[in-house]
């Protein structure tokens, strides 16, 4: 493509130094579409974006709670939650690792920086100050952190909140939003088993039979919503009163009440909070 494509993921209809088509979305730089959103934020005199809110890598929990009104001063790792919530994967490696070195215990650093850290990032995104791929590139940083620590949860006998499987519905190749909430829950504590997309019922079938406890179901087309219909009644055709919660762009509490859906959410953050409730699953502070 030309790189005088016009960028129409943002609002501001002018022509873009990249050529993006439709950015993220099709596989375009996430980097570039958090500079095309942070400008018309800029433009439009809308409240600060997520980067800046944080104050970079040295922000501190007291900083952002001073803006936010939220208090995340119970973060253990200072250095850690400010790089998440900055989206800096190498310092939250970093930071995650001197922590670690420093004898902290994973944990400690799992819910007491880690998961206020991403709460934080959904709120910003809840209250309108933060966009998706801010989200994306904060919880990007936050999986980079899990691989470190994910195999000493394991080795230290700590247990996941719960077992989630997540995909995009059959017909639906869309994997943006999916991979987001996907994220949002290991953040959260979560084990997730990635089905990936174009998803057909009985992948669903096979992963509530493996174990998962709650099913994720994601669709961005309204050619595709019927699909998920179709695996709420699979599921309980098999007997398998697994909770089934549904999303994506055209997708309504209404439409999750009419297939007999457990929950409905609308974005990543709140999808973390519905799993939990359908688990009965308490939240972390």
């Amino acid at each position: 493509m030309p790189t005088s494509t016009p960028c129409r993921f943002h609002h501001l209809r002018k022509r873009c130094s990249v050529s993006c088509q439709f950015c993220f979305h099709i596989g375009g730089d996430v980097l570039h579409v958090w500079r095309c959103q942070r400008e018309w934020a800029i433009i439009h005199e809308r409240p600060v974006t997520l980067t800046s809110a944080a104050g970079g890598c040295k922000a501190q929990p007291a900083i952002i709670a001073e803006r936010t009104g939220e208090d995340y001063s119970v973060a253990r790792d200072e250095a850690l939650f400010a790089a998440i919530c900055a989206g800096d994967r190498p310092g939250a490696q970093a930071a995650a690792q001197a922590a670690l070195d420093a004898g902290a215990s994973v944990d400690s650093l799992m819910n007491e920086s880690l998961i206020p850290a991403m709460r934080h990032v959904g709120d910003l995104f809840e209250s309108g100050e933060a966009f998706v791929p801010e989200m994306l590139i904060s919880a990007r940083a936050m999986d980079a952190v899990l691989q470190i620590i994910s195999p000493l949860l394991v080795a230290s006998g700590v247990q996941p909140r719960g077992r989630v499987c997540i995909g995009t519905v059959r017909g639906d190749m869309h994997d943006i939003g999916k991979n987001l909430v996907a994220m949002m829950l290991r953040g959260a504590g979560y084990e997730v088993d990635d089905l990936g997309v174009d998803c057909q019922e009985d992948k669903y079938v096979a992963a509530v039979e493996a174990g998962a406890q709650a099913v994720c179901v994601s669709a961005l087309l309204t050619t595709t919503m019927p699909a998920m219909k179709n695996v709420v009644a699979v599921l309980r055709d098999k007997g398998l009163a697994t909770p089934v919660i549904i999303g994506g762009a055209p997708v309504t509490q209404k439409y999750a009440d009419e297939i007999g859906a457990d929950g409905y959410a609308d974005t990543a953050a709140g999808a973390v909070g519905v799993v939990a409730r359908c688990l009965g699953v308490e939240q972390p502070e």
